[in-house]
């Protein structure tokens, strides 16, 4: 049960991608990620303890850290901090799949806990005060209950009851009563936690001025230090720094207090919850502190991207939810890539600049503008293009063969004529048309035609017989059906 059941708070989507953090946890080592003597221990585990990595739970064996990563993120406490659809995880697992970096950054990834043993101790007591409130609370409901069989309780229930009506309380328990403070306890604490996250960006923004970033010299070399809040996180940050000649050294790292990198170090964020809900806190970084960004605009979106478009160094934008104008990430002369998830947003500003131009790799989902978007990429620079819309017209296929140099496509829903169309991609290497849901078996024939497909994504598994898959794979001999 995920932490908002156990409360018995409303539940949503984001309830399943828990349980399905649960199952893959499991499925990947033997074991649940938390396993209570009682179901009551069980639930107070699934709200207040961390889960565990896969990595302490099986340590003999290697882990990749992405997957550890995208199963962290399913297991967030809070429901706004999980993936917020099937899709999203789906795009994620891909991704892993693909050995490319995942999008799971943002939850408290613990690479160096074995190192942090004060913070251990922190936890520990925290987690000791609620099971010291629990002993408290059974003791005073079994005194309560011992009272309430006395003669005298009784009489003064009977006396009572003459004055005021409360037929439910005939029905009410110790364990009712336990079970209704756990529950307005564990709401006081996210609450309470949120609250307290908000003041310090409050303080933080009105005691802070300039930049995170600074250039310092330590033992005859440059650093570049960011001095990010310390009592709260803005993110998480992944970076790819030269160590010597031709070779990289890649990390993550909380966004949080002091971090000193090589001065050429490539950057990219993926911001919290809080930078939503105070913006400003994106200001902070230069103009040429980041080369990617995620970030969600469900909140405060016009100031959000304001201060997005400043950031005039980005080469890739990942921009959940945004529901407002545009019109300033024109801004951005760097992008090379742009991913606009769940967009509600205004786009004919966008359309009006040259942004979209000027993009390699464009991603959309829940757009009603799919043909305008389409127009107004560049068909000689775009090889990566992801659009899952509501439906596509022909005009909107013929748009796409255009693209000449497109490497990767991923589209949905689309027909079987469709698919017939798109074979004028003579470079396209991956197609994922999982979504289209194709079952009409002649488009196997249809797939031969696409000369260099190295990947493909359908939902044929189950609808092609083993002969058919065999044919298609003579005539690409390097295809893997994902």
């Amino acid at each position: 049960m995920s932490p908002e059941q156990c409360a018995g708070d409303p539940v949503d989507e984001s309830t399943d991608i828990y349980a399905i953090g649960c199952s893959m946890f499991e499925a990947l080592s033997g074991y649940v990620p938390f396993e209570g003597a009682s179901a009551l221990e069980a639930a107070i585990m699934h709200q207040e303890a961390e889960p565990p990595l896969l990595s302490e739970v099986i340590p003999g064996k290697p882990c990749s850290r992405s997957i550890e990563l995208v199963i962290d993120k399913c297991l967030a406490k809070l429901p706004r901090d999980r993936y917020q659809s099937a899709k999203e995880l789906h795009l994620d697992l891909e991704r892993l799949k693909d050995g490319k970096v995942v999008r799971a950054t943002e939850q408290a990834f613990r690479t160096e806990r074995s190192n942090e043993k004060s913070e251990k101790s922190k936890e520990l007591k925290l987690l000791l005060i609620p099971l010291v409130i629990i002993v408290l609370l059974l003791f005073v409901g079994g005194a309560g209950a011992f009272w309430w069989n006395s003669d005298g309780s009784k009489k003064i229930y009977e006396s009572q009851s003459n004055k005021i009506n409360t037929p439910a309380a005939e029905n009410s328990t110790a364990g009712n009563i336990f079970i209704d403070q756990v529950q307005q306890r564990h709401n006081s604490d996210i609450l309470d936690h949120d609250e307290a996250e908000r003041k310090y960006a409050q303080l933080y923004l009105q005691s802070h001025s300039g930049f995170y970033s600074s250039e310092i010299v330590g033992n005859g070399q440059k650093y570049k230090r960011f001095d990010f809040p310390e009592k709260f996180s803005i993110g998480w940050v992944n970076y790819s720094e030269p160590v010597r000649a031709g070779k990289t050294q890649t990390g993550n790292a909380q966004a949080r207090g002091t971090i000193l990198l090589n001065p050429s170090t490539r950057i990219r964020l993926r911001a919290s919850h809080i930078t939503s809900i105070y913006p400003d806190l994106l200001s902070r970084f230069r103009p040429s502190d980041l080369d990617w960004l995620i970030v969600d605009a469900s909140q405060n979106s016009a100031k959000l991207i304001l201060s997005v478009s400043r950031l005039t160094s980005l080469q890739t934008l990942d921009l959940n939810h945004a529901s407002t104008s545009l019109r300033t990430l024109s801004a951005l002369k760097n992008l090379k890539s742009l991913i606009l998830l769940s967009c509600e947003a205004d786009t004919s500003t966008l359309l009006q600049s040259k942004l979209l131009s000027q993009l390699e790799y464009f991603a959309a989902t829940g757009t009603d503008s799919a043909s305008a978007l389409l127009k107004a990429l560049n068909p000689d620079k775009i090889k990566s293009l992801e659009m899952l819309c509501r439906s596509f017209s022909k005009a909107d296929i013929a748009r796409i063969t255009s693209f000449k140099k497109l490497e990767k496509l991923t589209i949905g829903p689309i027909t079987s004529v469709d698919l017939e169309v798109l074979t004028a991609l003579v470079n396209l290497q991956e197609l994922d048309i999982k979504s289209s849901h194709l079952v009409d078996k002649k488009i196997v024939s249809t797939l031969k035609k696409f000369e260099k497909l190295k990947r493909l994504r359908t939902s044929l598994d189950d609808e092609i017989n083993e002969a058919d898959q065999n044919s298609l794979r003579k005539i690409l001999p390097d295809l893997q059906i994902l």
